[in-house]
């Protein structure tokens, strides 16, 4: 996510040498994501259950979630293609109900 955010960074800020970023990734960035780590703990703690976690661990791991993992940006796309053409297709029909009932 460093990565992905230094570029934008580094256009608001041209002046700032290559050396002053890495010490903003260790100094802020890396602090910062052991903060939002140890809040996600937390909120996992208040839902799961020890046993739980490691189940998850074990799915994640698995063959199953790695095929999840390759398919589910396939899965949104498609998915939100048949969500649009059923919306149409379902506003229709009720614009046609509520015409046969005379509005």
């Amino acid at each position: 996510m460093y990565d992905q955010l230094t570029p934008q960074l580094k256009m608001m800020k041209p002046g700032v040498p290559d050396s002053l970023w890495v010490n903003l990734k260790n100094e802020v960035f890396d602090k910062e994501v052991l903060e939002l780590t140890k809040q996600l703990v937390s909120l996992y703690k208040k839902h799961f259950t020890h046993q739980d976690v490691k189940e998850l661990i074990s799915f994640y791991e698995s063959p199953t979630d790695k095929k999840l993992a390759t398919k589910t940006p396939i899965l949104t796309r498609e998915a939100m293609k048949m969500g649009q053409i059923w919306g149409m297709s379902l506003m229709t029909k009720l614009n046609s109900w509520l015409t046969g009932k005379g509005y």
